[in-house]
């Protein structure tokens, strides 16, 4: 008997695809951040677009087409 240890489609899809949303978002919060904290000191607003772009890059990686691109890589 085998174990049924996979997730179904639809629940990997729709993970998926919040997964897809949350990297966006948290990209575009990097960019409109940047544009709203203008009067910061630009060492402040690099390493938060770099915090910010890292999240993004983390979640889209646990994605499967972003496992799929890091096992390319």
């Amino acid at each position: 008997m085998k174990a049924n240890n996979a997730e179904t489609p639809d629940s990997s899809n729709a993970a998926d695809t919040f997964k897809w949303v949350a990297a966006f978002v948290l990209a575009a919060a990097a960019v409109v951040g940047n544009y709203l904290y203008g009067e910061m000191s630009v060492v402040v607003r690099a390493a938060g677009v770099v915090v910010l772009i890292a999240a993004a890059l983390g979640v889209a990686a646990t994605t499967t087409k972003g496992k799929a691109a890091i096992s390319f890589a």
